[in-house]
């Protein structure tokens, strides 16, 4: 009998420890943003670096293939998310050690986004990465995401 009860004692103490660890480190989920900088998709963008892109995860974008980077060292992305898609989505550039050097918010169908603002001074040697994330719009959790290497061109005059 005192075997039992010893082994119900220590299934109750494994069981409560879990417990409280679980609770302890439990993650907070946040919904990411919406970003307050869009519009609705030009009739025509006229960019000699902008092109559209079908991703194989279920949705299609636009975007320049050559981020020009002005004075105030924002990031021209001329991004869109195509009225069809079912998905939101969300940019990140991402310098060559990863670290996010830009992003946007929460991007809907049907949206447009002229650039975003860059954390940090680039250089035109470097490598980027553009990566783009598609979000469901009921849970807004992560659907897929498509990781574009791009060039950044430095212009003075903007």
């Amino acid at each position: 009998m005192k075997k039992i009860l010893i082994c119900i004692i220590i299934l109750l103490t494994v069981t409560l420890g879990y417990i409280l660890f679980s609770y302890k480190n439990k993650v907070t989920f946040k919904v990411p943003k919406f970003d307050n900088n869009v519009s609705a998709i030009p009739e025509k963008i006229e960019d000699e670096y902008y092109s559209t892109l079908d991703v194989n995860e279920g949705f299609s974008i636009g975007i320049n293939a050559i981020l020009k980077v002005d004075s105030k060292q924002n990031a021209i992305v001329n991004l869109t998310s195509n009225k069809n898609n079912k998905v939101y989505i969300k940019l990140r550039l991402l310098d060559s050690h990863g670290m996010i050097i830009g992003q946007t918010g929460l991007i809907k169908p049907g949206e447009y986004l002229e650039k975003i603002e860059l954390k940090k001074k680039v250089n035109e040697k470097d490598k980027f990465t553009i990566k783009v994330m598609s979000y469901d719009p009921k849970t807004y959790y992560s659907m897929s995401a498509v990781k574009l290497s791009v060039s950044l061109k430095v212009i003075e005059n903007e």
